[in-house]
């Protein structure tokens, strides 16, 4: 069905208010979880490193650097337009160093609870997040959401 598979890991991290971090694209008015595609480097003797992953994507879009506190899930989504199937894992991380900086992928940043997210949140970030704020995860296939997404963006 899908012949192109993205594997792809994202940060859910959080201030003192237990907001989680969002990123404005600057490809496209969507806010998102910092994390993105794995590439080439992201792999040791063949296998996929998504930490290795998740700690880079953080550094490129935001410039800050992470330490991984834990595995919180890992997600199936797909876009059937484009014949995608992406894998993403997803973990629970805190800043080490750095201030969050606009960078060429990242137009802003913003703290969000679940029930604060802009309406241009991508949203099976927004359903990660609700997970993490309820203390849930259910490592699921979450094609239910994407019907909802494609007529959110109008694809």
């Amino acid at each position: 069905m899908f012949s192109n598979l993205h594997l792809a890991a994202f940060a859910i991290v959080t201030n003192h208010f237990g907001e989680v971090l969002f990123k404005l694209r600057r490809d496209r008015p969507v806010w998102d979880l910092p994390g993105g595609k794995a590439d080439p480097n992201d792999f040791l003797g063949g296998v996929w490193h998504p930490e290795i992953t998740c700690i880079r994507e953080m550094r490129e879009e935001t410039g800050c650097e992470i330490e991984i506190d834990n595995c919180f899930g890992y997600f199936f989504t797909g876009a059937l337009a484009h014949d995608i199937l992406s894998f993403s894992v997803v973990f629970t991380a805190h800043i080490l160093e750095g201030v969050l900086s606009l960078t060429e992928e990242a137009a802003g940043f913003g703290w969000y609870n679940y029930s604060s997210l802009p309406k241009n949140t991508f949203l099976i970030h927004g359903d990660i997040v609700r997970q993490y704020q309820k203390g849930e995860v259910d490592n699921y296939d979450l094609r239910h959401l994407i019907e909802e997404q494609r007529r959110v963006l109008c694809i």
